[in-house]
This record gives structure tokens, sequence and C-alpha cells, in this order.
């Protein structure tokens, strides 16, 4: 399951304690928004290696594989048979679209079920809220699990590991930290700096979704906080009769699986075909 969002990100969202309680429950709306985002927007947002196949009517050339922005192209083969057990054709005129959302063949394929199995590397960052960053300029020791400001960016982090100086690997809390950023670490969100300890960023090495496309972790967080918030009663209320109390829907049931709200974030990143 790949989180749009933490659990640190989310308590700050909610405003909530961080206890046990909070945390399960956190952590059960954070992987089911999560799903359903990625649903909802029919595109996966982790940037990794996949397989897709898709079928062939020996007239379309161009398809939209689940997971983009396309990095790279691995290989494409043509099997009339949709096996691939070893008797595939492997194709070489191919390339990816000026948007890096489709792959584009030169030539049509065979008409086939499975016709065409692509693996490439596509999707947004490898991680929902961690980035990795070489330093530069460094003084001083940076030490796992205290916070840590960007001077130009104001963006604020935890440091998860490090086992030397450079590079660095930071939870986002909010902002995006940029290259040229000296940063300083805290012993607590938003207090003094500890003396003599600092960087400046001199590459991103891994961006994290939060930063690379805040809109997403924000519909994350936004509709986690709307799950929370009813958690004990969706879209209901109380009505009196005979003397006893009963609960009546507020709304008729929603066509969608997330709120409005939600949706209207997601807008730009909705994958309308399938």
């Amino acid at each position: 399951m790949f989180a749009l969002s933490s659990l640190q990100r989310l308590r700050r969202y909610t405003e909530l304690d961080d206890t046990v309680a909070n945390n399960r429950l956190l952590s059960l709306y954070l992987n089911l928004t999560s799903k359903n985002i990625e649903k909802y927007c029919s595109c996966l947002f982790q940037k990794t290696s996949r397989t897709e196949y898709f079928d062939v009517d020996s007239i379309t050339t161009q398809f939209f594989p689940k997971a983009v922005p396309i990095s790279s192209i691995t290989s494409i083969a043509s099997d009339s048979t949709g096996l691939y057990d070893g008797a595939e054709s492997t194709l070489s005129d191919y390339y990816i679209g000026s948007d890096s959302r489709s792959i584009n063949l030169d030539y049509p394929q065979i008409k086939a079920k499975r016709g065409l199995r692509i693996i490439y590397t596509g999707g947004i960052s490898e991680h929902g809220t961690q980035s990795i960053f070489t330093l530069t300029n460094i003084t001083g020791t940076f030490v796992a699990d205290k916070f840590i400001t960007g001077s130009n960016s104001g963006a604020v982090g935890i440091i998860t590991t490090t086992t030397t100086a450079s590079p660095i690997t930071i939870d986002v809390l909010y902002g995006i930290f940029e290259v040229g950023d000296t940063l300083t670490m805290q012993n607590t969100e938003g207090g003094s700096d500890v003396s003599n300890v600092s960087a400046v960023v001199a590459t991103v090495t891994q961006q994290s979704l939060s930063e690379a496309a805040p809109e997403i972790a924000m519909a994350c967080e936004t509709e986690v906080r709307y799950l929370f918030q009813h958690k004990d009663n969706f879209e209901t209320t109380s009505i009196s009769r005979d003397g006893s109390s009963y609960q009546k829907n507020d709304k008729p049931l929603q066509q969608y699986i997330l709120q409005p709200q939600t949706r209207s974030i997601l807008q730009s990143h909705r994958r309308y075909f399938i």
C-alpha cells in the first residue's frame, strides 16, 4: 500500500494527540483513503518499475499506463496469444508521448487480448512523504528523530535515518525543501536551532510525493480528517419518535467514494482514459 501521507502529517492536520487510539484510526483511514484516491484517479502514484498488459485492436498505437509521468521504458513485447511464454516478439519502434502520460507505437499490432506487454518505470515519487538530499557545507552532526528546517523554503521535517552526514532522509511535515536551503536542526518543532549543526542542500536525490504533488497529499489529509470527524455518525442526524431516538441519513448515498472537496483537489490527476 502506497501511503499518500503519514501519521505525523495527519496528526498535525487533524490536531489530534499522539495516542494509540488516534493512531489506530488514522492508520486505517490513511490506507483506505490512499487506495480510494488511486481508484478515483485511475492512476498509480508510486514511482517504480511496472509491467502492464493491454488489449490490441489492430488500430490503436497510443497506450496509457496507470503510473505517470512515465520515466523510461524497459521493453515492449507483442504476443497474439497473450501468454508471453517465450514466443512473444520484442518491439523497438516506440516512444514516450510528449506529456509523459502515454506510450506510442510507430505501427499497430495484430488484434489480441493482452496483445501488448509494456515494462516501464512511471509514477510521481518513490515515497509519499520522505525526501532524500545530498548536502554540502556540513557542520556538526544531524541526529535521527530531530526536527529540521529549511532557511529559504521554511519547510519543516523530521530526520529519519542518517548513517553519515550526507545523504540525509527527511520525513517532510510541510513545505517544499529547495536546493540551496540551509538546513538547521531543532529538538522540538518550532524550537531554537541546535548550535553548530547545519548544512546546505546540494541536490535532491528523491523528492517526496508531498513535495512533488502537494495537492495529492492535501486531498488525502482532507479526506482523512472528514472520516475522523464523522467516525461515529456519517452524515446522519438524530430524530425522535414516540419517545425513542433514531438516526436518519442527511444525504442520499453518494455516487463517489470521496467527498466533493477531495475530488476537486484531485481533478488535475484524474485519468479519464482506461
